[in-house]
């Protein structure tokens, strides 16, 4: 186990989760703050998986990337 990817998971993680938590409701209010902050976490974590060797892992964590985006971006605009 490398010491780097597990303080990346720790951050990737730490950062991902709670957005993930709140995920339609960000989409309802169109955060790109907080989609932007997804995205980040998920690549640290992708990273840190990828350290640790495990490709599966880091692919499964690109996927979901891009379907979290691809959700979000399908929508409409906020009401004013």
């Amino acid at each position: 186990m490398h010491p780097l990817s597990t303080v990346l998971l720790l951050l990737g993680y730490g950062l991902s989760i709670p957005i993930v938590a709140r995920l339609t409701q960000l989409k309802a209010t169109r955060n790109r703050l907080a989609i932007v902050g997804h995205q980040v976490g998920m690549t640290l974590a992708l990273i840190g998986w990828a350290t640790r060797g495990r490709v599966a892992m880091a692919i499964l964590h690109l996927l979901w990337m891009i379907g979290v985006r691809i959700w979000f971006g399908n929508g409409r605009a906020p009401r004013s």
